[in-house]
């Protein structure tokens, strides 16, 4: 069982952090002027649309430029979501995220894209300052019942955290896809995708006497078949079948195949109920023949319900298995819930609440025993309110989180954070 020394494994890691920050920020300067090239280039060619015709909803293609920029300011009293005993630290953060998205529909020729880049800035513990760069983009080629697609997301960040890994440090993912869809009928289409993806840890990736680039560090390959099956106008159901493969670069005993069947339902915007849910079966075999295999249910979904034009209800949610950072469990079981509530007080005026539940269950190697009770769990929630004023939006929020362990000493935290930001769309 892993004990907190005098010093903490996080500290330690931010000071080591200090000999590459000439080495980062060079390296970070070329990131931003390479996303901003992209972006200029992908939106800047906008022009009236011309050829095919209507997207989902039966509504005209046209291509489109958004952009926008938010500010945040906040304060944060554990910016590390370490446990008291290791003297949590606050600081004070400054974002600042322009971010554009945009469409080129030219002919039967339609190129989507986003990216955006967040400039965080910390007024104390200035090591972790960052600008973390995200990006997308896909083409599409609009045939008669054929649609052949390709493309890609990069993200290069050290603030996307999840519910295990606390540290900031810098990751990078990056993926390619490519595929064709086919209308069979006017309700009835099928298609094929293939995809590639990649995940990598730079600069310090030492965690908690772990090295997140040796142990997570891997490529997956995904080859995909969907049926889509339009029940109703507002209405789509189907089945995804996927096939993967994930190599580890250094951990090799890690390397697995696995195999999905799901169920989809999607609901068009304009639908009582709005969004998308997938409920499937994973079945995951590794190389490491001493490691029994996973079979189990995944499933992913955001829901949206607008009642009476004023109040909206959101929920969130996703349970899939994904690997470890710890040595001794190579993968977990992360499943959680979010409900949020936006209310519409008056015209200009909205209040949010949010209440969300998540919890990392772990020991899935051992088919019994006290491995498999091994857990952890959290609650995030938080409150807000937000005034609109044409094309800018002035928002305040406090929010809160927290994280147990049943296993681990130390892991637990206790984290509070309130901000205020105002963003405006061009």
């Amino acid at each position: 069982m892993w004990r907190t020394p005098a010093r903490s494994p996080i500290t330690g890691s931010i000071c080591r952090m200090g000999a590459r920050a000439i080495r980062d920020r060079a390296s970070g300067r070329f990131g931003v002027a390479t996303a901003a090239l992209v972006t200029l280039i992908a939106v800047g060619a906008s022009t009236p649309v011309h050829g095919q015709t209507t997207d989902a909803d039966g509504k005209p293609i046209r291509s489109t430029l958004s952009p926008t920029v938010r500010m945040t300011v906040g304060s944060d009293d554990n910016i590390f979501r370490v446990n008291t005993a290791d003297n949590p630290i606050a600081d004070f953060t400054t974002t600042i995220s322009p971010a554009v998205q945009g469409a080129l529909v030219v002919q039967r020729l339609r190129i989507t894209g986003r990216g955006e880049l967040d400039f965080i800035n910390f007024r104390k513990v200035t090591e972790i300052n960052s600008v973390d760069k995200l990006g997308a983009a896909r083409v599409e080629l609009l045939l008669w019942r054929l649609t052949p697609y390709v493309g890609g997301d990069w993200a290069n960040t050290r603030h996307r955290r999840n519910f295990e890994i606390d540290l900031p440090v810098k990751q990078v993912d990056a993926s390619v896809n490519a595929g064709v869809d086919l209308r069979l009928s006017g309700k009835t289409s099928i298609g094929v995708m293939g995809r590639r993806s990649r995940i990598d840890y730079e600069g310090d990736t030492n965690y908690l006497g772990t090295d997140l680039a040796q142990l997570l560090g891997a490529t997956t390959d995904v080859a995909g078949a969907n049926l889509r099956y339009a029940l109703t106008p507002f209405t789509t159901v189907g089945v995804d079948t996927e096939w993967d493969r994930t190599k580890f670069q250094s951990a090799t005993q890690r390397n697995s195949d696995g195999f999905l069947v799901a169920s989809v339902v999607e609901f068009r915007p304009r639908a009582l109920v709005s969004g998308r849910a997938r409920v499937g079966v994973l079945k995951r075999t590794f190389v490491d023949g001493n490691a029994p295999p996973f079979r189990g249910v995944v499933t992913s979904f955001e829901l949206a319900y607008t009642l009476l034009g004023r109040t909206r209800f959101a929920v969130v949610g996703r349970r899939d298995l994904t690997y470890s950072y710890r040595a001794d469990q190579r993968d977990y079981l992360p499943s959680g819930i979010e409900l949020t509530v936006n209310h519409r007080v008056a015209n200009n005026w909205d209040v949010v609440g949010a209440l969300g539940r998540f919890s990392l269950n772990y020991g899935l190697a051992a088919p019994s025993g006290i491995l498999g009770t091994r857990s952890e769990s959290g609650l995030t929630y938080r409150m807000g309110a937000a005034y609109h004023l044409r094309k800018t939006t002035v928002g305040f929020e406090v929010s809160r989180e927290t994280r147990t362990s049943d296993f681990t000493v130390n892991r637990d935290y206790e984290a509070t954070r309130i901000a205020s930001s105002v963003s405006y769309g061009f």
